[in-house]
């Protein structure tokens, strides 16, 4: 598997890279940052309380519209190709009309994608998402090294709770993928 933050290897089940510290797929966030950050942010309002009803509702509406709309330019002026070109693509040995992101969307719940450049310069586009698997709720990860010069791609990594899947759990967890 590759570490997201400096593209470099790193061995399966690691809950961070040896190299730069990053958090990896196998490590759990904690929310306490963020709670103490929106803590913040509400604690910067003092007089908030003194302000008339119309005045609150602009203090809190104008921001929200404007991360809002950052948000939505942001991701159209930085929408990944590489992301695009995965989740837009078929694995035809599976199916050769429904899309990698139609057949993921579908199956896996909090589908998340993401691409970096790994310290050997291959191009990972990484998936992670959550489903049940033998019976348990499971979050996987998916690793899909792309040939940029042929606009191709192919499964490099897969693991299921940071365990390393066997090229047959691959196909069997495809299979289910697409069966759904």
């Amino acid at each position: 598997m590759f570490c997201k933050k400096c593209g470099k290897e790193i061995a399966d089940g690691l809950t961070t890279c040896p190299e730069c510290n990053a958090a990896t797929q196998a490590s759990r966030v904690s929310l306490d940052s963020v709670s103490n950050g929106a803590k913040g942010f509400v604690d910067g309002y003092k007089n908030f309380g003194s302000l008339s009803k119309t005045n609150k509702i602009i203090h809190i509406a104008v921001p929200v519209v404007a991360v809002v709309v950052i948000v939505l330019i942001l991701s159209l002026v930085f929408s990944d190709k590489y992301v695009s070109m995965v989740k837009d693509g078929h694995l035809e040995a599976f199916s050769k009309t429904e899309t990698v992101g139609e057949a993921f969307d579908g199956f896996f719940a909090s589908p998340e994608w993401d691409s970096f450049k790994s310290d050997k310069g291959k191009r990972i586009v990484e998936f992670n998402g959550e489903c049940e698997y033998i019976g348990d709720d499971v979050k996987v990860c998916i690793q899909f090294e792309i040939d940029e010069d042929d606009e191709e791609f192919e499964i490099y990594y897969a693991d299921v709770d940071g365990e390393k899947m066997s090229d047959f759990e691959i196909l069997a967890l495809f299979e289910a993928v697409y069966d759904e």
